[in-house]
């Protein structure tokens, strides 16, 4: 083993917290963060997320003892998110949206189960596509007929497709998202119907997008990090007893060992963010991102969907093709932070503070970007982005 002394460590340790800072500084005070996957949790959010839960375990079966506080915080979380969004039943325990959908599979196919979801070149998420989870666990997966013009399945071709091949699950939602997804005109009754609300829980909790579970899923899962204010991590919620039955006894210590309390803990206090500012906030990303599509598209960028009123979500797509990354390469020297897709996201700016003045200033601020860079773009986002440091809709000990 090489050698390692007091000195290294202390230097190690010193450089360690300065890239921290350093990140710190320049994507929360200095950028302007348009990832749509992204959000910021609220002060109070991120004290408990550091509390002393994150040192802990529990167990169902009571291995562990000392946990009485940790069960109580577990209990309260449930039946805070139950309350939020309508359901009998919620599991808090899943560490990531994509630990839900390993559940998901794991929990109800098996080798040769058949699978239809939305194929990643239209949006749909690749962690479950044919070459990655499908692929792994022997499920055969099947694609949404899908309409690119209008972002979104195509109802009268995926009704047949359902009708013809009975798929054990079917998988609603996607990474790209702009309008609700036509669940309701679908035969769902002979499937496991699962809508993965990762992007729109956020607004679905504030009832602003769709209701998956009373248009005909027997399932929602998610992140919780996205369009809704919590730490990283995943829930399921659902009124199907049986289904839950089977989570709650299988996916502890099978799938999730340490639940990570501190996360729980945390997210139990975004749910109730929730509970309280919702439906204001999710009106006010919707409002966002539609404004911001249609100063975008006035400033001839080009948007998705305009025939279509752009988005009904927290996101907007630019259609730039091959010279997509060329462009959000370009976008982050100014300070501006997004995916290589390129989406647009208004949670967090939204969570911010900002409205609709805000989004034709952030249009125009891409639009000079993209057409004509200076080396003035990055101060003047900056200057731009400084005005709006605290987090709204929170609840104020």
């Amino acid at each position: 083993m090489p050698s390692f002394d007091e000195t290294d460590a202390v230097e190690l340790s010193s450089r360690l917290e300065a890239i921290s800072n350093h990140h710190e500084l320049w994507r929360s005070q200095e950028c302007l963060n348009l990832i749509a996957s992204e959000n910021i949790t609220s002060k109070r959010v991120r004290r408990l997320l550091s509390s002393d839960m994150g040192h802990r375990y529990t167990s169902r079966e009571g291995f562990y003892s000392g946990t009485r506080f940790i069960d109580e915080i577990e209990s309260l979380g449930v039946d805070t998110a139950c309350k939020l969004f309508g359901s009998r039943y919620a599991d808090i325990r899943p560490t990531s949206g994509h630990l839900c959908n390993l559940a998901i599979m794991l929990l109800f196919l098996k080798n040769g189960s058949k699978m239809l979801c939305i194929d990643p070149v239209d949006g749909g998420y690749p962690g479950i596509s044919k070459n990655r989870l499908s692929k792994l666990l022997g499920v055969t997966t099947r694609y949404f007929p899908f309409d690119g013009d209008r972002m979104n399945i195509n109802a009268e071709k995926a009704h047949r497709a359902i009708a013809e091949d009975s798929p054990d699950l079917i998988m609603f939602g996607s990474s790209f998202i702009l309008f609700p997804q036509p669940i309701r005109d679908l035969p769902l009754k002979s499937s496991l119907a699962v809508y993965d609300a990762s992007h729109v829980l956020g607004l679905i909790a504030g009832g602003k997008f769709q209701d998956p579970l009373r248009e005909g899923c027997n399932t929602m899962i998610a992140s919780t990090h996205k369009s809704f204010f919590g730490p990283q991590g995943g829930i399921i919620i659902s009124n199907d007893e049986p289904i839950m039955e089977v989570i709650r006894d299988e996916l502890s210590p099978s799938i999730v060992d340490n639940a990570h309390w501190n996360r729980i803990l945390a997210m139990t206090l975004a749910l109730i963010e929730m509970l309280s500012f919702g439906e204001e906030y999710s009106d006010q990303v919707i409002k966002n991102s539609k404004y911001l599509a249609k100063t975008l598209d006035e400033l001839h960028i080009p948007v998705k969907c305009r025939e279509y009123g752009y988005t009904e979500s927290h996101q907007v797509i630019l259609d730039f093709g091959s010279k997509s990354a060329e462009v959000s390469k370009r976008l982050e020297k100014a300070n501006i932070i997004v995916d290589s897709g390129i989406r647009l996201g208004t949670s967090e700016v939204t969570r911010r503070g900002m409205k609709e003045e805000e989004m034709e200033e952030i249009a125009h601020h891409i639009h000079d970007v993209v057409t004509a860079s200076s080396s003035k773009d990055k101060e003047r986002v900056t200057k731009f982005v400084s005005k709006f440091q605290d987090e709204k809709y929170v609840i104020h000990s």
